[in-house]
């Protein structure tokens, strides 16, 4: 198989379904909006997407905490995306 050890491969597998999550989210934020109303129902999509994007780094920190990753070369990647040239945003 992969020849990651079995507790390697759930965490992986954890951030995995956490992410899927937040895309899922994400992608309703673009077709309904941040406060979509449905049948007199007001959707808080902003608040979901956030608690599934606190999932997602709870996902990482625990592939940190187990040294699978490296948190500081997590945090110099996100330093060097936002730095002056990172990043191009087209409309901010």
């Amino acid at each position: 198989m992969s020849g990651l050890a079995a507790a390697e491969f759930e965490r992986l597998s954890i951030l995995i379904e956490e992410m899927g999550e937040a895309l899922q989210v994400a992608g309703k934020i673009l077709r309904h909006g941040w406060e979509p109303t449905e049948a007199g129902v007001r959707y808080d999509n902003r608040a979901d997407l956030q608690r599934e994007l606190g999932d997602v780094r709870a996902a990482m920190i625990r592939l940190c905490d187990a040294g699978d990753l490296n948190k500081f070369e997590i945090h110099a990647r996100a330093d060097e995306k936002l730095s002056p040239g990172g990043t191009i945003l087209r409309r901010q």
